[in-house]
């Protein structure tokens, strides 16, 4: 990431030199916000690791989550974005989240309600246009401080499970009703429409694996 559009061979991503933001913050040509030190301490290496034709995509998901190495487990670990002025920081949401190594990566859809009352959701109903899905008994896990959050994980290698956030990324309305002893509904925003769009590119870029080279002496069909 350089002061020149295409400084990572095979994307297009730059950033404003003349960005006076929170120090050591990078605003990039797409609107989104990145930390330097993750660029220049893991980002750019893992991005670069990739054929070129693959880094664009694979850089345009994982800049619009917070993403953060671990040195010990060796992987990346991203998950929706914190900002106060985002769609996810003190609000109800559905996104992504996961971590990434090189060729791999372990996603989830993670769905949460965030609100002044308890509803002690079990499962939840999502209508995309004029798709329905009503999931199972979900494993829903709650906290409080001065609001509530009750949140579930959808395993998204599951291929219903990514077919529906497929559904609500190509919608015009999505609506995800949390039902417990109470309910609460949830529009998709487009913003939450979007982040998913780019990051599952990005997973399936990674996850490709490149076909195999032929062995010594056979001949490619």
């Amino acid at each position: 990431m350089s002061k020149k559009p295409g400084a990572i061979h095979g994307a297009s991503i730059s950033y404003d030199k003349n960005y006076e933001g929170m120090p050591g913050e990078m605003m990039l040509n797409n609107g989104m916000l990145l930390r330097g030190e993750d660029w220049n301490g893991f980002l750019k290496n893992y991005v670069e690791s990739f054929p070129p034709n693959k880094r664009e995509v694979i850089l345009q998901g994982l800049i619009r989550f917070r993403v953060k190495y671990d040195k010990v487990e060796k992987f990346i670990r991203f998950d929706p974005l914190a900002y106060l002025s985002g769609p996810y920081s003190s609000h109800s949401y559905i996104s992504l989240r996961g971590t990434l190594k090189q060729k791999r990566s372990t996603v989830f859809v993670e769905v949460r309600y965030y609100g002044e009352d308890w509803i002690f959701a079990d499962n939840i109903k999502i209508v995309a246009d004029d798709y329905t899905w009503q999931s199972p008994k979900l494993n829903f896990k709650r906290d409080n401080y001065t609001k509530v959050w009750e949140w579930a994980l959808l395993d998204f290698s599951d291929p219903k499970i990514a077919k529906i956030v497929d559904k609500i990324i190509s919608s015009k309305e999505a609506i995800i009703r949390f039902k417990g002893k109470y309910y609460y509904d949830l529009i998709v925003t487009p913003r939450m429409k979007d982040d998913m769009k780019y990051m599952v590119a990005a997973i399936k870029a990674i996850n490709e694996n490149p076909a195999p080279k032929p062995a010594s002496g056979q001949k490619t069909k």
